[in-house]
């Protein structure tokens, strides 16, 4: 003889077997199940978990604590898939096979760069040293400047400021700020040159 419970609906509550409450809530699960689209697993196959989500919250329910079945179950069943989902991403994820065009990047522009991009592209240390020394140097010699022109410097070649919003922030002109910027070029290109 199957297990019966006490089962709180919404407008009653009464005795039911997991049979009695897998049709009445059924459509509850089909809907459930069908609500994970973004994901790669067949609707039968998160209908099946659904189900198993469905007679744990029917073995776990207790009447006693006042919570209608349907939300009791809603939760156990939106568990249930949820860890099934990461258990399949993880395994997924564990049988995953670093290959050449596997995609590693995506540039501003919406094109993809992968592994192999990199790996064609010669790499010349010496290079990447020696424009890393100049970065360190430029940043010293900016450091030097007086303090507004580093300001404007700052402003327009670091954080990608226009002139004009350079001079309403200075309380300069338009035209100011980009004799400054001129100027402070020749400046850092000289103590640039001589360091």
């Amino acid at each position: 003889m199957e297990l019966r419970k006490l089962i709180k609906l919404k407008n009653e509550t009464k005795e039911m077997s997991c049979s009695e409450v897998y049709e009445q809530f059924r459509k509850f699960i089909y809907k459930t199940a069908n609500s994970f689209p973004n994901y790669n697993e067949s609707v039968e196959d998160l209908i099946q978990v659904a189900n198993i989500g469905l007679i744990k919250a029917f073995n776990a329910y207790k009447v006693e604590s006042n919570n209608l079945f349907m939300t009791y179950m809603g939760r156990v069943v939106f568990n249930e898939i949820f860890m099934y989902l990461r258990h399949i991403k993880r395994k997924n994820k564990s049988n995953d096979v670093l290959s050449l065009e596997t995609v590693v990047a995506t540039d501003s522009d919406g094109n993809t760069i992968t592994l192999s991009d990199y790996l064609m592209e010669p790499t010349n240390y010496e290079e990447l040293a020696i424009s890393h020394i100049a970065g360190i140097n430029l940043k010293k010699i900016v450091n030097e400047l007086k303090p507004k022109n580093k300001k404007v410097i700052e402003l327009f070649y670091f954080d990608d400021m226009v002139q004009s919003l350079i001079g309403e922030e200075l309380n300069l002109s338009q035209t100011y700020v980009s004799r400054l910027i001129k100027k402070t070029l020749k400046i850092l290109k000289t103590k640039y040159e001589t360091n």
